[in-house]
């Protein structure tokens, strides 16, 4: 007998504006955090030291449709890189980097990361410019 292999059910995100009734909390110390349009990096890193950044898993997986609807991509698989990042001994935040294999196959640094911050290496790539999501 073969083993059967569960896999966890994908929920669709619902991505709200920052407008939208209840999208963000009432509290003004985690709406700035929230609303921040600058690099989230180097905003950890100018409150106070001990930043830190914790690889937690990276590699091709499955991708989900809403993903790929997303980032507009017919991908089968996306390259994905999960991090959390820390300030003052504290986890502060968890990210989820997902890559079109398409685009990877453009920018290998993109797979060679390792515990450097994306904000760090997206800003040391003159091609590349920030836009709005």
């Amino acid at each position: 007998m073969e083993p059967i292999q569960v896999r966890p059910k994908q929920h669709s995100p619902r991505w709200q504006g920052p407008d939208a009734k209840g999208a963000l909390p009432a509290a003004e110390p985690l709406r700035s955090w929230l609303l921040e349009t600058g690099s989230l990096t180097a905003r950890i890193r100018h409150s106070g030291d001990r930043f830190a950044l914790e690889l937690l898993g990276e590699g091709v997986e499955p991708a989900n449709p809403d993903d790929l609807r997303l980032l507009g991509s017919s991908d089968r698989s996306l390259h994905v890189r999960r991090v959390r990042l820390s300030g003052h001994g504290t986890q502060l935040v968890f990210a989820c980097t997902l890559v079109p294999l398409q685009t990877l196959a453009r920018h290998r640094w993109l797979a060679n990361l390792g515990d450097q911050p994306l904000g760090d290496a997206l800003a040391s790539q003159a091609e590349i410019s920030r836009t709005d999501f």
